[in-house]
Order: structure tokens, then sequence, then C-alpha cells
């Protein structure tokens, strides 16, 4: 596998079959230089360190597809991409024997895509084929609800995507999302004409009014089988926030946020840069970030790439469904202000130098967070 090289790596996902000598864990990358193409490396138990490397290098039947993020639904076997470029939301059928078959590989499926729309709106619609969809960047799959989450870099939104037969509601059912639909959760175009601002964090109330300056990655958040809400990554803002979906105030990462209200939660609004934080560790809403991105949410610990500092950090927001109100922050995988490549097995994480943590996905089967490293 090390011999291996990949082209600045983006999109990332993991899939474990098995247990014991006999189980499997593939990995999905997708390259965003110009290669336009998904890696798949298979390892099995048996003889982990030999593992079976297959690209599609088919994904790009509807335009050039940079694949930034991945996210696989467990229920279809779908692979979902996010191409950033141009525009559109579409999948891979893993349940194809030619899905990655280097003769005869599978095309990818358009979900919804065209970006611009009429007017420039990139509509919501009902199939989701008939919808408009902006720079998709950001992806997660809710084996919950079988809704499927992406975030939009141009249009500053986080949408859902339903392919189950059944409506969704969120919201105590302020926003019902149709089988089949391409739906806007929150963020996008307000009355003034305005995409994405750094400015506005309210009352949800309607679609539009709660807006992001650039949202990077978005992950439901769940306790005890419960959803409460959802945490983006706003890139350019250097914060985290958090949508309140439920009818209670919930307190995460030292910040208390209303019923159907967006607060941040990790982060200085709109301050980064390493003249003035160095990825220093003061709690919460209290520490800073430089350009948030992929983020993974293990047993109620959030951890986030922190791209421009080159570490992955970590918020602690509560232990099982007891809330941790002051949300501790730490700093558990690279170091600053070092950038750079290393690989001994010996050096602690926070040695380990990091070029560019882009995307997280958490392998749960073998306890092991895999990170993307784009530059």
């Amino acid at each position: 596998m090390s011999s291996f090289f990949l082209c600045t790596p983006y999109g990332l996902e993991v899939q474990t079959t098995g247990t014991g000598a006999s189980q499997v864990t593939t990995i999905y990358v997708g390259e965003s230089c110009g290669t336009h193409r998904i890696v798949r490396a298979v390892f099995n138990n048996a003889n982990p360190t030999n593992a079976s490397i297959t690209v599609n290098q088919n994904i790009n039947t509807w335009g050039a597809c940079t694949p930034y993020d991945l996210a696989r639904d467990p229920s279809s076997n779908r692979l979902y991409i996010a191409c950033y470029s141009p525009q559109a939301l579409v999948y891979l059928d893993l349940t194809s024997a030619n899905a990655f078959n280097i003769s005869t590989p599978t095309a990818q499926v358009l979900v919804a895509g065209r970006g611009g729309g009429p007017s420039g709106l990139y509509p919501d619609a009902t199939p989701a084929a008939s919808a408009y969809t902006g720079q998709v960047i950001g992806l997660h799959s809710d084996s919950n609800n079988g809704l499927l989450y992406f975030t939009e870099w141009n249009t500053c939104r986080l949408r859902a995507f339903n392919p189950t037969s059944s409506a969704v509601s969120l919201f105590n059912g302020g926003l019902t999302i149709p089988a089949g639909s391409i739906t806007t959760i929150t963020g996008g175009r307000d009355s003034g004409g305005t995409w994405c601002r750094s400015d506005r964090l309210g009352v949800y109330s309607s679609p539009n009014t709660n807006q992001f300056g650039s949202p990077r990655d978005v992950i439901p958040h769940y306790v005890n089988g419960s959803l409460t809400g959802f945490i983006v990554s706003d890139w350019n803002q250097h914060r985290l926030t958090f949508t309140n979906q439920t009818t209670s105030t919930i307190t995460l990462g030292n910040r208390s946020i209303a019923s159907n209200n967006m607060n941040i939660i990790f982060g200085v609004n709109n301050v980064a840069g390493a003249s003035n934080n160095n990825g220093v560790n003061a709690g919460g809403r209290n520490s800073f970030l430089n350009t948030p991105g992929g983020m993974a949410l293990i047993d109620g610990t959030l951890f986030v790439a922190d791209y421009s500092n080159f570490r992955i950090r970590t918020l602690a927001m509560h232990s099982g469904s007891t809330v941790i109100s002051n949300g501790t922050v730490a700093s558990v995988l690279g170091q600053l202000p070092k950038f750079g490549y290393n690989e001994s097995p010996t050096l602690q994480s926070t040695q380990v130098q990091l070029n560019g943590p882009m995307n997280m996905k958490y392998d749960e089967s073998n306890n092991r967070l895999l990170v993307s490293d784009w530059n």
C-alpha cells in the first residue's frame, strides 16, 4: 500500500465486513487533482500489509468530477460522491460487480446537478433529479433516518437528499423532506440576494435565516438515539456551528443554543491565522481554528481537521447523555507550526507532521480514525 501514490486525496470513506481473520476493510479515496478518480484499497486481516488496489476512472460521464467528499449509504450500498466541479451529487452502485472493474467500471449515476438553475437560484425539487446543486463539498449519510446531508460551498447551504420511500420531518415538523427530494435545511440566499454571510447566527424560522460563510462538512448530532441538530464546519469563518432542531435548549462546547437556533460551539467567529492563534486550546468557542474541514464524532468527542494549523483537534461535548458544558479542547494529531510528512511508527501522535488534513472517517470496527492529508 505504501508504494501506491495518491494525488491530493480529498474524499474518504471506509467499510468493514466480517470479523477476526475474515475481516475485510475497504477504504475509498477521492482524488481531487487531474486524475478525477476514486481509489479503492481492500485490506484482508489474513494479510493486512498487502492491499488490493483498484480505481474507478469512469466517474466523469457527467463532466470532470472533482470528488471532494464520499459517503456510503449502508442500506443501498451506494457510494455518494460530492462533485465540487461540475456542481453535482452523484453515486456509484457498489453492488455492481463492475464498480471497480478496471476494464469496464460502472459509471456514476447523477442524483442532481446542472449547477446554476433558473436565475441562478439552485432550487430544491422533487424528484431530486430536477433539483439544481451548487458546489457540493461535504457529505454525511445518516443511517438513522436514511437522509444524505450535504453542504454547498458557493450557495452556503446545508441540504438533504431523501433516497427513502417516506417523508422525513425535522425541526419539530417545521420542515418536511419528501421522499425522493432534495430540500434545503438551512442557509442560502437572503431577501437581498446574498448567498453567503458571516454575521447571521440566530433563529431558524425559515431555511434562509441562518447563513454560513463557507460550509465545509456536516455531522448530525444524536443523544440517546434522538437527533438534536447539525454541526457544520465553516471554513473561511474559522468556526463550527450547531443548529438545534429540538424543542429544548442544548449546551455544547461552552455554548447554550436555544430551540431552532444556530450558534458557534468551537472557534472564534471570522478570526484565524498563525499570527494570532497557533492552535491554542482555550476551550470551546474561545479556542481558535484556522480553516476547519472534515469532522468525525466518536463517543461524544468531536474531531475536526484544523487544516491551516496542520492538526486534528477535539472538542469534548458529552459523555453518554451527560453534557460536558465547558467544551474542553485538545490537539491529538499533528503539530504547529510544522507541516510535512513523516512515517515513523514510534512517534507520538502530536509529533506527527501533517501537510493539510482535510477529511476524516471513523473505522468503528477497528477503532481507527482515518485522515486524508490533502497537500
